[in-house]
C-alpha cells in the first residue's frame, strides 16, 4: 500500500523518510541567519543616527534654554525699565505741580502789577515818574553803600588797593569817591555863603541885603571839583602817553577818586578847625595838604606802567599843567563873581 506525506503529499516508498521537513528546518535555519545578519548592520547603522538626533534635541533644548534665558534678562530690562519710567512720571507730575505753582504766583503777580499799573496817576497811586525816582534812589543808595566799603582799604593800603581796583577796568570807584567829595564841597559852600550873607546883613544894620549869587557859585564849585578832577585824569593819561607809558583814563579817574579821599578829609578838618580858629585851619591844612598830593603820586606809579626814571617827570609835568589850568579858571571866575557881587550890594545900597 502506498504511503504518502503528510507535510508535502509526495509519495513515498516503503520505508521512505520525507525530505521536506529537513528542507524547511534548512531553510528556516538560512532565513534566519540571513535575518540576523541583516539585522546586525541596521542595528550598528542606526546607532549613529540616534546620537545624531540626541544631539540635535539636545542642541533644540539648549538653543531654548539660552533663549529662556534671554527672555528672562529682557523681562527684568523691562521691569527696571518700567521703574525708571515710572520714577520719570513721578518726576515729572511734581515738576507740573511745581510749574503750576509758579504759573498761579505769577498770575497774581501780574494781576497786581495791573493793579497798581491801572491806579498809576490816581491819587495814591504810582507814577512812572516815582516808580524812576525809585529806581535811582536804590542806584544811589547801592552805590553810597560801596563807595563806603572802599574808604577803609583805600585808606589802609592807598596804592595796592588802587591798583587792585584799576584791573578791573571799571572807574565806578573812583566816579563814586570824587561825586562824595563834590557832595561834601558843595554843603561847605552854601554854609559859607548863608553864614557870609547873614553876617553882611548883620554887620550894615539890615541896610544892606547881600543877594550871592547862589547859582553862580554852586556852579564855581562843581567846575572847581568835579571838571577840574576829570580834566587832571584826562591829562595824567595824554602826559603818560607822551612819555611812552601805558595807562588808561579810567586807571587815573581811580587814582583821582583815592586822592578825593584826602581832600574831603583835609575839608573836613579845616572847617571843623576854623570853628575855633581860623588861624589854626590855615596853618593845618598848609601842613597836611602834601599827604594829598603823595598819595595821588604813590597810586600813579603803582598804577602806570613806565620806566620808573620817567614817572616823577611824567607826574611833575601832568600837575604843572593842572596848576595853569586851575589858576586860570579861578581868576576867571572869581573876578566875575566879585564883580557880581559888588554890584548886587552897590544896587541894594543905592
Amino acid at each position: 500500500m502506498s504511503k504518502y506525506c503528510t507535510q508535502c503529499g509526495r509519495k513515498l516508498e516503503d520505508g521512505e523518510v520525507c525530505t521536506c521537513t529537513s528542507q524547511n528546518a534548512d531553510a528556516a535555519s538560512n532565513v534566519n541567519v540571513s535575518s540576523t545578519q541583516t539585522a546586525g548592520p541596521q542595528q550598528t547603522a542606526d546607532t549613529p543616527q540616534n546620537e545624531q538626533q540626541y544631539n540635535q534635541q539636545y542642541s533644540q533644548q539648549y538653543q531654548q534654554a539660552q533663549q529662556s534665558g534671554q527672555q528672562y534678562q529682557q523681562t527684568q530690562q523691562s521691569s527696571q525699565q518700567y521703574q525708571q519710567n515710572s520714577q520719570q512720571y513721578q518726576q515729572a507730575q511734581q515738576n507740573s505741580q511745581q510749574y503750576n505753582q509758579q504759573y498761579q504766583q505769577t498770575q497774581q503777580n501780574r494781576q497786581q502789577y495791573n493793579q497798581q499799573y491801572q491806579q498809576d496817576g490816581q491819587p495814591g497811586g504810582y507814577t512812572k515818574e516815582a516808580e524812576w525816582i525809585n529806581r535811582q534812589k536804590n542806584a544811589i543808595v547801592s552805590g553810597t553803600k560801596s563807595m563806603f566799603s572802599e574808604i577803609g582799604p583805600i585808606l589802609k593800603a592807598p596804592v595796592s588797593r588802587v591798583r587792585q581796583i584799576s584791573s578791573s577796568g571799571s572807574a565806578n570807584v573812583g566816579i563814586q569817591l570824587i561825586a562824595a567829595k563834590t557832595v561834601v564841597f558843595l554843603i561847605v559852600v552854601i554854609i559859607a555863603l548863608l553864614m557870609l550873607s547873614n553876617q553882611v546883613h548883620s554887620m550894615s544894620y539890615g541896610l544892606i541885603e547881600a543877594n550871592m549869587p547862589y547859582f553862580q557859585l554852586i556852579l564855581v564849585t562843581l567846575i572847581l571839583t568835579l571838571g577840574i578832577d576829570f580834566l587832571e585824569a584826562l591829562i595824567l593819561k595824554v602826559i603818560t602817553g607822551a612819555f611812552n607809558g601805558i595807562t588808561n583814563t579810567n586807571t587815573m579817574i581811580n587814582v583821582i577818586g583815592a586822592r578825593a579821599i584826602y581832600d574831603t578829609f583835609l575839608l573836613l578838618i579845616f572847617v571843623i578847625l576854623g570853628m575855633l580858629s581860623w588861624q589854626i585851619a590855615f596853618v593845618v591844612l598848609a601842613l597836611l595838604l602834601p599827604i594829598s598830593v603823595y598819595i595821588q603820586f604813590a597810586s600813579y606809579q603803582g598804577c602806570v606802567r613806565m620806566a620808573e626814571d620817567k614817572k616823577p617827570y611824567a607826574y611833575f609835568v601832568a600837575k604843572l599843567c593842572m596848576s595853569i589850568i586851575s589858576f586860570l579858571i579861578v581868576y576867571i571866575i572869581v573876578n566875575t563873581s566879585l564883580e557880581s557881587m559888588m554890584n548886587s550890594m552897590l544896587n541894594s545900597i543905592f
